[in-house]
């Protein structure tokens, strides 16, 4: 888990890419924001704390809370959550369906279509 807060970082500057004039602020925001969450989780893991670990721990996620409104406009919304997790439970329950069918004899069959 420690490596993939080394790597995570250098990820994410890589693909931001270059920024254009307008894009300078969020990206810089962003990478702030990523940078202050895994100096977080990287701190956190230490078996014990002194108080300056922790003050360390409290200015990282000081960092992380300032500058995660950045990510606010990629945030879904709880109806996207609902039609996406309807959706979802919709084809289970087709494929379930067209499990079962493709599975009965042609008794079974027979009875199933009788019965729709």
């Amino acid at each position: 888990m420690r490596n993939l807060g080394r790597v995570i970082l250098a990820a994410v500057a890589a693909s931001l890419g270059p920024p254009n004039a307008a894009q300078r602020r969020p990206f810089a925001m962003a990478l702030r924001c990523v940078r202050a969450l895994v100096d977080f989780h990287l701190m956190a893991q230490y078996h014990s704390h002194t108080q300056e670990t922790l003050e360390y721990l409290e200015r990282y996620l000081a960092n992380f809370h300032s500058t995660k409104e950045v990510f606010q406009e990629f945030r879904a919304s709880k109806k996207t959550v609902q039609q996406t997790t309807q959706a979802i439970q919709q084809l289970r329950a087709e494929q379930q369906h067209a499990t079962q069918a493709s599975q009965a004899t042609p008794s079974k069959r027979r009875r199933q279509a009788v019965q729709d």
